[in-house]
């Protein structure tokens, strides 16, 4: 999964990831396949459970 491309509409930021040639946007809080989105302070990760995946 790679990010495509960042809205930001000044209240909420939406971030839009190629998933296996399928675009997918997500906003904060946001689950996909079990994974919470999170996005902090400009750090973005998924969650599952005791795992954390860090997305560069």
């Amino acid at each position: 999964m790679e990010l495509a491309y960042l809205v930001n509409n000044g209240q909420q930021k939406k971030y839009t990831f190629n998933l296996n040639g399928k675009l997918i946007t997500l906003v904060n809080g946001d689950f996909v396949n079990g994974w919470k989105f999170i996005e902090d302070q400009n750090k973005i990760q998924f969650s599952k459970g005791n795992k954390v995946i860090d997305v560069n």
